[in-house]
């Protein structure tokens, strides 16, 4: 049986709740099912329209943490969440379902500078192709939950990331592309921001 078959469960909608509270305060809980193109797959991702401001859509999922092929470390699960620049938010939610199901389908565990390639670029069309996996910027006071006794769900921010941008990460590390960002002061929700590098 699929992991996901059942939607959402009361402790991932508390969950939800949580992340609601941090990423979006006030704002509606709207909840998204998400199905992989041959049915296998299925995620729950929560969807905030305009926030943290029109034209920015902030998704998040909220079962990725119980698919084994797309977690590093069964003892530290991982959920994805993005804010990016679009006029629909369903294509930034519908993105970020297509990130995580390639994550499963391919065995590639989420951590910290896991790169998705050209996700962006052939489902959205932008200049920017790819996405890359870091800590939570956006959302500093998102980092961890208890989803359950013993399991701490936390957090990844999925950003845009051009190609040289990939060779650096790729040659020096996440800290070096961090730090190049954070110089240059990168907006990572641009999908068409020029590169750093």
């Amino acid at each position: 049986m699929n992991p996901t078959d059942d939607g959402p469960t009361d402790a991932e909608v508390a969950m939800a709740r949580y992340a609601a509270a941090r990423l979006a305060p006030g704002a509606p809980l709207r909840v998204e099912e998400f199905e992989d193109s041959a049915g296998r797959t299925r995620l729950d991702v929560a969807v905030f329209p305009d926030v943290p401001v029109a034209g920015l859509h902030t998704v998040a999922t909220l079962s990725l943490h119980r698919h084994a092929a797309a977690v590093a470390d069964p003892a530290d699960p991982v959920e994805l969440l993005t804010v990016l620049e679009s006029p629909d938010v369903d294509l930034v939610a519908g993105l970020l379902a297509a990130c995580c199901f390639a994550l499963v389908a391919e065995g590639e565990p989420a951590r910290a500078g896991t790169v998705l390639p050209d996700v962006a670029g052939d489902l959205l069309e932008v200049p920017v192709p790819h996405l890359v996996l870091t800590a939570p910027g956006s959302f500093p006071g998102l980092s961890r939950y208890r989803l359950a006794d013993g399991v701490d769900v936390h957090w990844l921010q999925a950003v845009p990331l051009h190609e040289t941008e990939r060779r650096l990460l790729q040659e020096r590390g996440l800290d070096a592309l961090e730090d190049a960002f954070e110089a240059a002061g990168v907006d990572v929700a641009d999908l068409w921001r020029n590169p750093v590098v």
